[in-house]
């Protein structure tokens, strides 16, 4: 298990095409987020997830930047203007909900996910490299998990492919272990279907594979 980050405040740059360089972050870090630099012990820029990671004085600042700037701003990219997720480090997952109408109301959706744990935040992700700068329709869920989410939920009535990192696929017809490539022998979906009769809508199909808030 790695080291654990403590006060740490994530500016979160993987929504855009492509990464920002680093007086585009300075930049942004100054005259957005308005960055005092007596707050900041550190600041690192993660290669992997594209991000800036900026270690707090203490844990109220790390939140007081989060409560004042996350998804205010927007920063520039190929002509196009991308808002920026800014939150802290705090063992939350994003959980991306990818098959629900773009007008399925904040407040159904969090009563689904509410059993799998705390929901800090609901966005609507955008395209960036197909059709940048427009929303996609795909909403994610910032949250602390304390159980397990299948890949495929019920909705509103709607089956929809869940995806977060790390997350164990299962299969939509039987809701096991996903078995990519072989055929599903179970005659009904026990996954998470609220209306049994929506069993006989799902296929065998196990192809599965940033901001507006709420």
């Amino acid at each position: 298990m790695g080291t654990k980050r403590e006060n740490t405040l994530v500016v979160d740059f993987s929504v855009l095409p492509k990464r920002p360089d680093a007086s585009a972050v300075q930049k942004f870090m100054y005259g957005e987020l308005k960055l005092d630099i007596a707050d900041a012990l550190n600041i690192q820029f993660h290669n992997v997830r594209n991000c800036a990671y900026v270690e707090m004085v203490d844990a109220a600042t790390a939140k007081r930047y989060f409560a004042s700037h996350h998804l205010q701003h927007t920063m520039q990219c190929e002509k196009k203007d991308y808002k920026i997720p800014v939150f802290v480090e705090d063992e939350a997952v994003n959980v991306r909900i990818h098959d629900l109408p773009p007008k399925t109301p904040n407040k159904v959706i969090k009563e689904s996910m509410r059993p799998y744990g705390t929901i800090l935040s609901i966005s609507i992700e955008m395209w960036k490299n197909y059709f940048p700068g427009i929303y996609n329709g795909v909403r994610v869920v910032r949250m602390k998990l304390k159980q397990l989410i299948s890949s495929y939920l019920t909705i509103d009535g709607e089956t929809t492919l869940i995806t977060y990192r790390n997350q164990a696929k299962t299969c939509r017809i039987c809701g096991q272990k996903a078995h990519p490539r072989q055929k599903c022998n179970s005659s009904t979906s026990r996954i998470t279907v609220n209306d049994p009769t929506d069993a006989e809508k799902v296929t065998n199909d196990e192809n599965s594979e940033q901001t507006l808030p709420k």
